[in-house]
């Protein structure tokens, strides 16, 4: 080879070589790149999990505060509909079960009805939280079913499935925490060792989301000092 063509061919190799190790190094980043977007799937979607939980909590922490303020007799089994909504014909009104609701569900609707009114059908643990049918440490949703069933009296069977729960029923309008306050039912042990009591029902003034009122304890009177006595000696 003559010397005119090995000296074009040396700046030609240096280039094919500096080519050749950036398109390396290209595929070295290429590959962290699929890394990174794989991350960044895995951040989303765990920051999308907690944001579910923390709406779950606002949602059951409004849900919980849900009470009683007008009783009424209206019956579950005659109005039309499924386990989540029925229509009443006595007040011409969708009734929503919370039990046969995600707490999603629940919080969709009460954004939906902001500032109105809206009757809902709820249970209540013994402990007042209200029961909805993703609740993850309570009645399972064949169970919440098996309840809803046996409230209204809608099979034989399901009632002696669940021991103890009676047909009491409580429906009305329905106050936010703070308002008017129904008195306790007792609580009925369900299948499975799970207190709960007669379903409640009735209008509930919607919330507003993402607002609390602060609960105030009342101060317990002082307690009187105890009064020691006094002893004294005497002269014989």
């Amino acid at each position: 080879m003559s010397a005119l063509y090995r000296d074009e061919l040396a700046p030609l190799r240096s280039q094919l070589d500096a080519l050749r190790a950036e398109a390396e190094a290209l595929d070295a980043r290429l590959g962290q790149a699929d890394e990174l977007k794989k991350r960044r799937a895995e951040v989303a979607a765990e920051a999308s999990e907690l944001e579910k939980r923390m709406r779950n909590l606002h949602t059951q922490s409004t849900l919980d505060g849900l009470r009683i303020a007008s009783p009424c007799n209206a019956s579950w089994d005659e109005m039309v509909g499924d386990e989540r909504v029925r229509f009443c014909g006595s007040c011409t009104k969708n009734v929503y079960n919370v039990a046969g609701m995600t707490r999603d569900e629940a919080n969709v609707l009460f954004r939906e009805n902001e500032g109105g009114r809206v009757c809902l059908r709820i249970f209540k643990r013994a402990d007042g939280t209200v029961i909805t049918a993703d609740c993850p440490e309570g009645v399972k949703k064949k169970r919440i079913r098996r309840l809803a069933m046996v409230a209204g009296g809608l099979a034989a069977s399901a009632a002696a499935a669940v021991a103890g729960f009676s047909h009491s029923r409580t429906m009305g309008d329905i106050a936010i925490a703070g308002g008017v306050q129904m008195p306790a039912p007792q609580p009925e042990v369900a299948a499975g060792g799970v207190e709960v009591t007669p379903h409640m029902m009735g209008e509930a003034p919607m919330p507003t989301m993402g607002t609390a009122e602060p609960v105030v304890k009342p101060v317990p009177p002082p307690v009187p000092p105890t009064a020691r006595p006094i002893h004294s000696t005497g002269s014989r």
